[in-house]
């Protein structure tokens, strides 16, 4: 009678499943707002087949089946990782060798800016020929550019500060025609030579903060090439 009994709530357990499978595949939605469950266990996991039995009916059949993967909402810029419209966003991993630091970002976002300075500087030095300057006054002339120039390739400050000497020099000199002639043009162009020399000031200033040892691994040609890939994001041509 026992076992007869035993046989009857199988059976009735199995079509009660099959039931709620039915109607469930009929409607679309989860079972009671979420996955089918018998005795508070969850019978399986979004998207995954299930074929075990149900937890707390130890031994009883049931018929696996698919729970629809519900799509996920993925903000604008997902984290790395992430699952997006079925595929994973992975994050490139940069090598810690060629992460720069603040005063490292800084040099290298100056270098384009006082290279682009100093051949401005050697063009209308040379043009100074033209003007009447003496010979051997423009070639004198050119010597700070052209360390400038120097020093902004290689990362050299020794040639940078002699560039800086000639901003300084040249600052004074326009400061000093400026108020001796009283034209606004010149009052403008001193005020760009400010500007010029403050913008040679700051690039050696964290050229000599970043040490020479260091220097040397940032003039290894590969080296700069591989971190200006890795940091893209903060170096860029810099003019202030």
């Amino acid at each position: 009678m026992a076992a007869n009994n035993d046989a009857a709530i199988a059976a009735q357990m199995q079509k009660d499943e099959m039931n709620a499978q039915t109607d469930y595949m009929n409607s679309g939605q989860p079972i009671h707002g979420g996955q089918p469950q018998y005795g508070g266990q969850p019978q399986g996991y979004v998207g995954q087949p299930y074929n075990g039995p149900p937890q707390g009916y130890p031994g009883a059949p049931v018929q696996g089946y698919m729970v629809p993967a519900q799509a996920m909402p993925v903000s604008a810029h997902p984290a790395a990782g992430m699952p997006m419209n079925g595929m994973v966003v992975m994050t490139p991993q940069v090598d810690p060798q060629y992460q720069l630091n603040e005063d490292e970002v800084s040099v290298m976002s100056y270098r384009g800016t006082i290279k682009c300075l100093a051949i401005i500087d050697i063009v209308f030095t040379i043009l100074g020929i033209f003007s009447g300057d003496a010979l051997i006054f423009v070639l004198v002339m050119l010597i700070g550019p052209y360390f400038g120039y120097q020093g902004a390739k290689w990362l050299k400050p020794c040639q940078t500060m002699v560039y800086l000497v000639f901003c300084v020099c040249k600052t004074i000199g326009q400061i000093i025609i400026a108020f001796t002639s009283s034209s606004f043009w010149l009052v403008i162009f001193a005020l760009i030579q400010i500007y010029i020399t403050r913008i040679v000031w700051s690039f050696q200033t964290r050229m000599r903060r970043i040490g020479e040892d260091r220097l040397e691994v940032l003039r290894d040609p590969d080296f700069i090439n591989r971190a200006i890939a890795a940091n893209q994001d903060s170096i860029r041509f810099q003019y202030y």
